[in-house]
């Protein structure tokens, strides 16, 4: 069975936690293959090419995940050390001079830290299919997070093996309201509606996403087989 972008995104994150940055790496670069790019991902792919001395690459996924979330103050974080690490001190101090733009200073890095430990739980539970469990501590994530489109699309899809369908639907609706070009949101909402069996709905989802991206491979496939 091939792995989805969110289900390489998670192992990549439990290698990365426990410190095994080449297998992470493998898992990641998966995910850039696919087309994805999450700011989280980038932060990560960032830090574990500043420890490998791959320096310009790590500059440009730190960059990546802020253009993504200019808010994120980890990637600025890593970003400033880097520079620090270059000695180009005047870029590291106006990263560090940089305020958040919303809550106190570091509380946005807190609530980040927190939310993705309550999305991993919820894989977890996703996983033993203790569903109900699983949107709890996705709802949890997203009360500190409420823009993650990747984490609602997940708790979208827990919903929708457990039952919920409806629940599911506006769900991955609101994915896409907040984040329109996380095209993950709009695939799987195009297999729900295909299974509800509203297939010229699903068709328009899909087609949705080969306007964003021509080669997306899940978007053909479900295409082809309409």
């Amino acid at each position: 069975m091939d792995l989805t972008s969110l289900d390489l995104m998670d192992l990549g994150k439990q290698a990365y936690v426990q410190d095994n940055f080449e297998e992470a790496r493998r898992y990641f670069q998966e995910v850039l293959k696919q087309g994805k790019k999450y700011a989280d991902l980038l932060n990560m792919m960032g830090v574990i090419q500043h420890q490998h001395g791959e320096y310009n690459k790590a500059i440009q996924s730190f960059k990546g995940a802020l253009k993504i979330n200019p808010d994120y103050v980890e990637p600025r974080m890593n970003l400033a050390v880097l520079y620090n690490d270059l000695g180009n001190y005047a870029a590291a101090r106006k990263l560090y001079a940089k305020k958040p733009k919303t809550k106190a200073s570091g509380q946005p890095l807190i609530d980040g830290k927190l939310a993705n430990q309550h999305a991993s739980m919820g894989n977890i539970y996703r996983m033993l299919g203790r569903f109900d469990d699983a949107v709890n501590e996705y709802q949890k994530s997203l009360k500190l997070g409420p823009h993650y489109a990747d984490i609602r699309t997940r708790m979208a899809l827990a919903l929708h093996e457990g039952g919920d369908t409806q629940a599911a639907l506006r769900e991955l609706r609101r994915a896409l309201k907040d984040q329109p070009k996380f095209l993950e949101a709009r695939v799987q909402l195009g297999v729900i509606l295909f299974e509800q069996g509203k297939k010229a709905a699903a068709r328009k989802e899909w087609q949705a996403v080969l306007k964003q991206d021509r080669q997306h491979p899940k978007a053909k496939l479900y295409l082809e087989l309409i």
